[in-house]
C-alpha cells in the first residue's frame, strides 16, 4: 500500500487506485497530486477488497483487466457488502474495449468510467466531484449526529421536567387538600360563631384552594402525557366522546347547552388520554360561552386522504372538528392558544389554569396527529384535530342536557 502524505492527511478524504501495473499507479498518483486528498494504491482486486474493509474511501478508480480477480469481480464483491455497497466506483478501461464492456461496467455498479490513455484534466474533474460529495455527506452525517445528541438531550430534559412537575404537583396537592378540608370543617363546625365578614374571607380562601387544586390536577395531566407508558389499543372515539358528554352532563345542563356528535372513527391510541383530549375541548366550549346565548357544540368527523392529511406511511387521516358558538377569539392570537399558561381571557371572566389546550396538543402529538383552531371574536371557535384513522366510523348521536 502506498499513500500520499501531508500534514493533517488523516482528516483528508481517501481515494483508492487499483491497477496491477505499478507504472499506472505512479501515473495516477501524479495526476491526483496537489489535490486535498490521500491516494491509496492497491496492485490487485484482492488487496483492494482488504483495504476497502479497513478504510473509508470517497471513490475507487478500478482497473478492469487484472489477473486473479478482474475489476468486474471486485466491483461485484464491493457491491455485495452492506458496508461498501454505496462506495462510488469509476472503472478504468482500455480505449479498445467494446460497448458490451461498458455495459457490464454499469451493471456491476460503476458510476462512471475512464479510458486509457487517461486525460489528467478529466480524471481530476471526476475525482473532485466524488470527493466533494463525500465531504458533503460527512458534513451531513456530523450534523445529524450533533442533532441527535441535541434531541436526546432535549428528550431527557423534557422527561426530567415532566417527572419534576408530576412530583411537585403531587406533593403540593396533599397540603392544599388539607387546607381546603380544614376550612370546610371549620365553616361547618364553627360557622355560627364566625362573623359575616370572617365567613366571607374563609369562603374566599376556600375558592382559592379549589382553584389551586384544579391547577395542580391540570399540571398532573400535562405531565402524565409524556410519562405515560400505556400501549396503544383500538379505541372507538364515538364511545370516548359519549363518556365525556355523560360525565359533563351536570355542566352541560347548567349551561343549557346542546352537544351534537357526528360520525367518529376507530383509531389506535391511549384511551385515557383521548378521553382527556375531548374532555378539555368540550369543557372549554361549554365554559367559554357568550352571556345570554345557549351554547351549541357540534362535533363532526371527516375522513381525508389528500396531502397534507396523509402521514409519511400513507395512512389516511381523520379530521375531527369541535365547533361552538361561544366567545371565540381573535385569530391573530392563534399562536398563544396552545401555549402553557397563556390566556386569551382574564381570570375575572373565566376560571382556568391556562394549560388545558397545551395538554390537548401534547396528547394529539403523542398520537401522531395535529391540532389547530379557528376563531372569530363573539361568534365562536372551531378546534380541528387530525388523527390517523383505522376501522369504520360509528356512533352518530345528538345530545342535549
Amino acid at each position: 500500500m502506498t499513500r500520499e502524505t501531508a500534514a493533517g492527511s488523516h482528516n483528508m478524504p481517501k481515494v483508492l487506485v487499483v491497477d496491477d501495473r505499478p507504472e499506472n499507479l505512479v501515473a495516477m498518483k501524479n495526476v491526483l497530486s496537489g489535490m486535498d486528498l490521500v491516494v491509496v494504491t492497491a496492485i490487485s482486486g484482492i488487496e483492494a477488497l482488504s483495504l476497502i474493509l479497513s478504510h473509508e474511501f470517497a471513490v475507487v478508480l478500478l482497473d478492469i483487466q487484472m489477473p486473479e480477480m478482474d475489476g468486474f469481480e471486485a466491483a461485484t464483491l464491493i457491491r455485495g457488502n452492506e458496508d461498501t455497497q454505496n462506495l462510488p466506483i469509476i472503472f478504468v478501461t482500455a480505449a479498445s474495449e467494446d460497448e458490451a464492456c461498458f455495459s457490464a461496467a454499469y451493471e456491476t455498479g460503476a458510476v462512471d468510467y475512464l479510458t486509457k490513455p487517461i486525460n489528467p484534466d478529466i480524471v481530476r474533474a471526476k475525482v473532485r466531484i466524488f470527493v466533494e460529495l463525500y465531504d458533503k455527506n460527512r458534513a451531513l452525517e456530523a450534523t445529524a449526529r450533533e442533532l441527535k445528541v441535541t434531541i436526546d438531550a432535549l428528550e431527557r430534559s423534557n422527561q426530567e421536567f415532566s417527572a419534576f412537575a408530576h412530583t411537585a404537583a403531587h406533593d403540593l396537592k396533599a397540603p392544599v387538600r388539607h387546607i381546603g378540608n380544614f376550612i370546610q370543617f371549620f365553616l361547618e363546625d364553627e360557622g355560627k360563631e364566625i362573623s359575616h365578614s370572617g365567613r366571607s374571607q374563609l369562603e374566599t380562601v376556600q375558592r382559592a384552594t379549589d382553584r389551586l387544586t384544579n391547577m395542580i390536577d391540570n399540571l398532573l395531566d400535562y405531565a402524565r402525557v409524556d410519562t405515560s407508558t400505556r400501549e396503544f389499543e383500538t379505541v372507538d372515539l364515538g364511545s370516548v366522546v359519549g363518556h365525556v358528554v355523560s360525565d359533563l352532563e351536570a355542566v352541560i345542563e347548567e349551561a343549557h347547552a346542546r352537544v351534537e356528535i357526528g360520525d367518529l372513527p376507530t383509531i389506535s391510541g391511549d384511551e385515557s388520554q383521548l378521553y382527556q383530549l375531548f374532555l378539555n375541548l368540550l369543557a372549554n366550549s361549554v365554559k367559554f360561552r357568550r352571556k345570554g346565548v345557549d351554547p351549541i357544540i357540534k362535533l363532526t368527523g371527516k375522513a381525508v386522504s389528500d396531502p397534507p392529511d396523509v402521514d409519511e406511511n400513507h395512512v389516511p387521516m381523520f379530521r375531527i372538528c369541535v365547533e361552538d358558538n361561544g366567545i371565540g377569539f381573535d385569530q391573530a392570537y392563534i399562536d398563544k392558544v396552545f401555549q402553557p399558561f397563556k390566556r386569551l381571557t382574564t381570570k375575572a371572566k373565566f376560571e382556568g389554569s391556562g394549560i388545558g389546550m397545551a395538554t390537548a396538543q401534547k396528547i394529539v402529538a403523542r398520537h401522531h396527529g395535529s391540532i389547530t383552531a379557528k376563531g372569530v371574536s363573539d361568534q365562536g371557535s372551531t378546534f380541528i384535530v387530525t388523527l390517523p384513522a383505522i376501522g369504520t366510523v360509528k356512533n352518530a348521536t345528538s345530545r342535549r342536557a
